[in-house]
């Protein structure tokens, strides 16, 4: 699991420790926070949350965030 906040969207050059690509299928901003959806090719949606900086609208698009951010959660099986 990665929280929202800690989704970064990347320049077609810009690095980082996980990376993912797929569709920006909708933003939101709010004040100076902007809210992006987006949609990856096996259909699974995740929510990308930052500044608003401007980031150049286009469809393609590349989340990345740093190790430390993520969270491996426990199988459901393991969980009962």
């Amino acid at each position: 699991m990665v929280r929202p906040e800690h989704f970064e969207l990347l320049s077609d050059v810009a690095h980082a420790d996980n990376l993912i690509e797929g569709r920006l299928v909708r933003t939101i901003m709010v004040g100076g926070v902007s809210r992006q959806y987006v949609e990856l090719a096996d259909g699974v949606a995740l929510t990308a949350t930052q500044l608003s900086t401007g980031f150049p609208a286009r469809d393609a698009v590349r989340l990345g965030w740093r190790r430390e951010h993520t969270i491996v959660l426990p199988a459901r099986e393991a969980l009962h």
